[in-house]
């Protein structure tokens, strides 16, 4: 199983994540790269942990697997060994009938086979108590000592005839003696065939007990390995959906925020444009005031010029009334005595030039009612009634046409006026609405995007938290689970040693006590042979042991056998004379000499029983002082590992509390900020709403102004015309004055020629006054006035006509005015929507403007809350590295007391497993290496963090604590776990090995030998180890690299960024 890659550090992925953000795309983008790569890394430690722990399993099933091997093979062994020494007590059992074949043909030697077989019969017994595998020994003591009987029995063959007598005598007692021997040696063998049919059971028992265990555990194992694998499978398979969701939901929240992005530009350009229509119009607005003011100033000076001029005017009109009054009475005093004189030849021709003068200018007067009219005075009269009617009828359709045009004008304006009015009101409220539309939505959007950013933090605060804690709690359990096995794994290796230990210890009791019953030669021929046992034993502890532990475990396992030795060298000495001497002494002639021989080789026998017991005491009491020694220990290293526990989880409780009050401070300086950033924006919009009241106020302001001078400009206007067309209509009078002089001028000499004529009309007109002073006193005004207007109403209907005229003209430049007006306001419209633009346009770049800064605080916090969990993780770390340092510490310190023989032996056969297990590792990083060489693919560098064992050969104490050293006291990045769970593992992979250095294995060094030989890798010799570079690459490692087939699919799987 090859690791899956590595992340190379979080700078370039978050320089990568955080290099364009320009918006809320940006944004959005930024901090889906930064989740996406933190997902990865996370992804990437879990694959680095369920790496470990499979490389962890597989070393406890190797182990297992080396342990059932070796108990297999040491069972075979005894098994064996236990088969050759009961067919070798059956082929002994098996010649003991034949010597009693040959006793019953030789009459001699019974009585001297039954002497001898009486302190064999005496000391079997004897040795039933003394162990429970002596029945053997005496299988094989009997037939030597029947053997050395029947040697001694020879030389006394010879003197049978001298004893003859003697032998009669004590031939009953020694059939007695027989007898008794021969029942007490068959019920000594019945029992010792029972005890090692008991023994057979048991070790059958205990066989088939100890497999059944190794099948419990490897039953056991094989499920929890499964657990293990599915729980890992699960694990993976959860992380790749929320890995497809959370990518699903960031593209959808990608989608959302640029539509949401579009929108706001489009509203944007639609408020811009707005804006700028706004203050395109308020600046033709503005320019049409200005307009309006000059031509009101050139009206205020124009209706003062007017107003002087019709001061001017009436005043020449009231000299000119009084002129025409008193010539008038000239006249017509003329005319009365001229009519009055008779025979005067010219007098019809003056009263019609009279008539003529009078008829269009002067009112008729009433004649007299006593004074009857003449013909041609009825004449005058009627023809003035009738011009006073047509004139008065004239002058009222005039004067009528004249109002109504005028009301209609005034209709016109101020309707005009009105709907000006009410569509600027509505363009302003129009305004103020969408403005406060705007402003809420931005204000209600503001408020959601407020609302969806803390709970998107809120929810990674938590999500953060819940996987920490889950990833703490599962390495916890992890760890646990791992102890747990390792003491169960240790426990089951001591309980297999000690069995082996108990079933190697009975054998060599039973070696020990089968050479007291033999011979000298075949003594000395065992002891020969005995150290070369002992030699081979050790040769094949040391083979299973390590090298750096041999003195100590040589003495401790030699410390046995020589006592052993000890023993059974004082056995032989204290059993050797008896012998001998019973070889080398004559036979004496009489039988008491047989009989104290007999009692001292009974005494030997006893002595070497009673050794033998001692020791057998001595053994157990040493093994009970053990049993007790290792149950104490393992009582401290329970408190220990207790104590321990209890330490790492309160440490734990302490900093998920510290790391929960940083979270709470955090929080709350979040909210706090977010609590000012509220009231700073609520206080600015108010500011803005104050600003936009303050403008729309000001800008009626102005509008009412411009209107009241557009309305006094029009009414100045409408009295300038009235004034003009006065002007007009004196000048038009002057002109008729002026006529009218030329016209008296040229009448003179007529007047001169009807003065009589006059006269006598004048007298008619005194007595018509007299009567119309005395009926029209009150009339006077309007005689005056219609004599005036029949003066005027010639001139008036062409005046009028030529004013109709002029007023239609007026009509037409008025049509004109309001469109221009109107054109005027819609420029004023277009300018207000430029102004409206505008402010929206400064809103927004406002509004960019804050969010920018909000973005960057919540990087900025984001970051520092980044940081400063890291920084508690890095502290969790580098705390718990010296717990596992402290929990080492505390393993090693008990494995460096005093070290015993089976202590050494577990380590030895722990430390052979472990250098199998470096072998097969380092063929595995050599095969690899050679693979990457190869290659030359950036993967290696990407897996080179995940490498289990990253520099080739073994771990030695030294490498082990620069490696330890070159930890860094605090963990700043992520990614720093790859070297921590390298470190951690490298310290696991050897345990129990401070104590010595540890040899090279044999599979590297050229010099190891055939026992420990593997098949070492062929090394091509143009392949080098590859070397991280951190960017001074050469341009041919460029070239390989690009030339290098494509990586696999579960790196392309899991590691796509």
């Amino acid at each position: 199983m090859q690791p899956a890659g590595s992340a190379n550090g979080p700078g370039s992925e978050e320089a990568g994540g955080c290099g364009g953000c320009g918006g809320c795309g940006g944004c959005g983008e930024s901090s889906a790269h930064r989740l996406h790569g933190k997902m990865c890394k996370k992804i990437a430690q879990l694959t680095k942990v369920i790496y470990a722990l499979n490389m962890k399993n597989d070393e406890q099933e190797a182990s297992l697997e080396a342990l059932k091997e070796a108990y297999e093979k040491e069972i075979e062994d005894l098994m064996a060994e236990t088969k050759e020494k009961l067919l070798h007590f059956q082929s002994r059992a098996g010649e003991e009938p034949n010597t009693e074949q040959q006793k019953q043909q030789t009459k001699h030697p019974e009585a001297d086979s039954a002497s001898g077989e009486k302190p064999g019969e005496g000391q079997d017994p004897r040795m039933e108590a003394g162990g429970v595998e002596e029945p053997p020994s005496l299988c094989k003591r009997g037939p030597d000592f029947k053997g050395d009987l029947e040697k001694k029995s020879q030389p006394s063959n010879q003197g049978a005839e001298a004893f003859a007598s003697d032998r009669e005598g004590f031939q009953s007692e020694n059939r007695e003696t027989a007898g008794e021997g021969a029942t007490d040696l068959r019920e000594e063998m019945q029992n010792a065939l029972g005890e090692m049919e008991k023994l057979r059971t048991e070790n059958r028992k205990l066989i088939a007990d100890s497999a059944q265990k190794t099948r419990d555990l490897q039953a056991c194992y094989e499920k929890e390995n499964e657990a293990l694998r599915k729980a890992t499978q699960q694990y993976l398979k959860q992380w790749q959906q929320k890995e497809a969701e959370l990518r699903k939901s960031f593209r959808v929240q990608e989608a959302s925020l640029q539509t949401r992005v579009t929108k706001l530009e489009t509203d944007l350009e639609t408020k811009g444009q707005k804006t700028t229509e706004l203050k395109k119009y308020s600046l033709k607005l503005k320019e049409r005031i200005q307009d309006l003011e000059a031509q009101l100033t050139e009206a205020g000076r124009e209706s003062l010029e007017s107003k002087n001029t019709v001061k001017k005017l009436r005043e020449e009109l009231a000299v000119l009334k009084e002129r025409t009054s008193m010539r008038e009475w000239q006249m017509l005093s003329k005319a009365d005595e001229v009519k009055t004189a008779p025979g005067s030849p010219n007098v019809k021709d003056d009263e019609a030039e009279v008539s003529k003068f009078r008829g269009p200018r002067f009112q008729p007067e009433q004649l007299a009612p006593g004074r009857a009219p003449g013909p041609a005075g009825s004449e005058h009269a009627q023809m003035l009634r009738k011009t006073r009617e047509v004139a008065t009828v004239e002058k009222g359709s005039m004067k009528q046409r004249y109002e109504e045009e005028l009301r209609g004008i005034k209709r016109q304006t101020d309707e005009e006026k009105l709907h000006f009015k009410e569509q600027f009101v509505k363009g302003l409220e129009d305004l103020v609405k969408e403005h406060a539309t705007e402003i809420n939505s931005f204000q209600s959007s503001m408020e959601a995007e407020r609302k969806k950013l803390r709970k998107e933090v809120q929810e990674q605060l938590e999500e953060l938290r819940r996987k920490s804690e889950t990833e703490i709690k599962q390495l916890e359990e992890e760890k646990a689970s791992l102890n747990e096995k390792l003491q169960e794994s240790l426990l089951e290796v001591l309980r297999l040693q000690d069995f082996i230990r108990q079933s190697r210890d009975g054998s060599e009791h039973v070696e020990s006590l089968q050479p007291p019953c033999r011979t000298a030669p075949e003594r000395s021929q065992e002891l020969d042979q005995e150290p070369s046992r002992i030699a081979e034993i050790q040769q094949c502890l040391q083979q299973k042991k390590l090298s750096k532990i041999p003195t100590e475990r040589g003495k401790s396992q030699e410390q046995l056998p020589a006592k052993v030795i000890i023993g059974n060298e004082e056995n032989e000495r204290s059993g050797s004379p008896g012998t001998v001497k019973t070889v080398q002494s004559p036979l004496p002639t009489a039988f008491p000499k047989e009989l104290s021989e007999i009692q001292s080789l009974q005494e030997g026998w006893q002595s070497e029983k009673a050794d033998l017991q001692a020791q057998i005491s001595q053994m157990k009491q040493m093994l009970d002082q053990r049993t007790s020694r290792y149950q104490e220990e393992l009582q401290e290293l329970k408190l220990l590992s207790v104590q321990e526990k209890e330490k790492f989880l309160q440490e734990l409780q302490d900093r998920t509390e510290q790391s929960q009050n940083v979270k709470a401070q955090l929080e709350a300086s979040h909210r706090r900020a977010l609590k000012v950033l509220e009231k700073n924006k609520i206080q600015e919009l108010q500011e803005v709403e104050e600003r936009l009241k303050e403008e729309y106020n000001q800008s009626i302001e102005i509008q009412h102004r411009s209107h009241q001078m557009e309305m006094k400009a029009l009414e100045d206007k409408a009295s300038r015309d009235l004034e003009e067309e006065r002007e007009r209509s004196q000048k038009q009078q002057e002109l008729l004055l002026d006529s009218m002089k030329l016209e008296l001028s040229e009448q003179r000499g007529a007047c001169t020629r009807h003065q009589k004529q006059l006269e006598e009309v004048q007298l008619e007109l005194a007595k018509s006054r007299g009567l119309k002073r005395e009926q029209e006193g009150s009339n006077q005004n309007q005689i005056g006035s219609l004599t005036g207007e029949l003066e005027k109403c010639q001139s008036d209907i062409s005046g009028l006509k030529k004013e109709n005229s002029l007023l239609k003209d007026a009509l037409q430049l008025l049509r004109t005015e309001a469109e221009s007006q109107k054109q005027e306001a819609e420029r004023l419209q277009d300018r207000q929507r430029q102004h409206r633009r505008l402010l929206d346009e400064d809103l927004q770049v406002k509004h960019q403007k804050e969010l920018e800064t909000m973005k960057q605080d919540h990087k900025k916090e984001i970051q520092t809350m980044v940081s400063d969990f890291s920084s508690v993780q890095a502290h969790l770390q580098a705390k718990i590295v010296s717990l596992e340092t402290e929990l080492k510490d505390s393993e090693e310190k008990p494995r460096k007391r005093e070290s015993r023989a089976e202590d050494l032996h577990l380590i030895g056969r722990l430390q052979d497993r472990l250098s199998e297990r470096e072998e097969v590792i380092r063929q595995l990083t050599e095969e690899r290496r050679l693979h990457c060489a190869a290659l030359q693919n950036p993967i290696y560098h990407r897996n080179r963090s995940f490498s289990f064992n990253p520099h080739p050969g073994c771990l030695t104490p030294s490498l082990k604590k620069k490696k330890l050293e070159e930890l860094p006291s605090r963990v700043v990045s992520v990614p720093n776990l790859a070297s921590y769970a390298k470190n951690f593992l490298n310290s696991e992979l050897s345990p129990k090995r401070s104590a010595a250095p540890i040899t090279k294995s044999p599979s590297l060094e050229p010099s190891s030998g055939p026992a420990r030989s593997c098949h070492q890798p062929v090394q091509p010799p143009d392949v080098k180890p590859a070397q991280r570079t951190q960017g001074n690459e050469s341009p041919k490692a460029k070239e390989v690299q690009k030339q290098a087939p494509p990586p696999p699919e579960w790196f392309t799987k899991y590691f796509s960024f």
